[in-house]
């Protein structure tokens, strides 16, 4: 286990939370406050706890963005599988939605409630969005997860080779602590291009820059807007590749 204190959000917490088995969550204060997510509190290995930035450095790697495998592995526990997959299905029924319901945390099943007022009475469905359903699986147990899977199903889609990206490639991708600027003006639906993958020098909506505060940027492109994001550690903001 390697002392570590990454910036954390309440809603990052919850998700990485149930995954922290074996470790000793305690003194969970205001992220607003204390920011940053360290498992060493007070020195101990092991314990999970948050604090603030001034007490982050002593004898820990600070991490200042959000990464919730770094943070898994630093407290030796195997990040849970990352799926690149699509949904099959969005829309479910009322019944299914109670089946989740009733396997939920009670933060979750509050959440479900709010969900709830958006069932069609016509139908008695309720349709999620990609955001939602991808939290709901981030916050799963293993046994949750087996039931998310069988009502949403997953399509598995290839692993990304990352080696083989470059520039003209063209790719997905969402908006994460990574970004740097420009997401706002494509349309997050559709795919990129890539103009400069992993490269100190960049170029976004002020032109080509050739160093800035980062050591690594990917900027990428599409209809002639651009869109910028700091390429130093895990590159998760691209989703997926449909072409090299």
């Amino acid at each position: 286990m390697k002392p570590i204190a990454m910036k954390c959000s309440q809603i990052e917490f919850d998700a990485i939370h149930p995954k922290l088995k074996g470790l000793e969550v305690t003194k969970i204060t205001m992220f607003e406050k204390h920011g940053y997510l360290t498992n060493s509190f007070q020195g101990h290995k092991g314990v999970i706890s948050n604090i603030g930035l001034d007490l982050a450095n002593y004898g820990r790697a600070v991490h200042h963005e959000w990464n919730e495998n770094t943070f898994l592995e630093a407290c030796d526990i195997k990040p849970t599988q990352q799926f690149m997959s699509k949904y099959i299905n969005t829309t479910i029924s009322k019944a299914q939605l109670k089946k989740i319901y009733d396997v939920a945390c009670t933060s979750w099943q509050t959440k479900i409630m709010e969900f709830a007022k958006r069932i069609d009475f016509l139908t008695d469905n309720i349709t999620f969005n990609e955001q939602e359903i991808d939290a709901m699986f981030t916050a799963a147990t293993a046994d949750q997860y087996i039931l998310l899977e069988s009502i949403f199903g997953l399509e598995d889609e290839p692993v990304i080779e990352w080696d083989k990206i470059k520039t003209g490639s063209q790719v997905m991708i969402k908006q994460n602590g990574k970004h740097c600027n420009g997401f706002e003006k494509i349309d997050a639906d559709k795919p990129v291009n890539v103009i400069f993958y992993k490269t100190p020098y960049l170029l976004d909506h002020k032109g080509f820059t050739l160093k800035s505060s980062h050591s690594s940027y990917t900027s990428f492109e599409q209809n002639g807007k651009f869109v910028l994001f700091s390429s130093e550690s895990d590159m998760d903001y691209i989703t997926k590749v449909i072409s090299y």
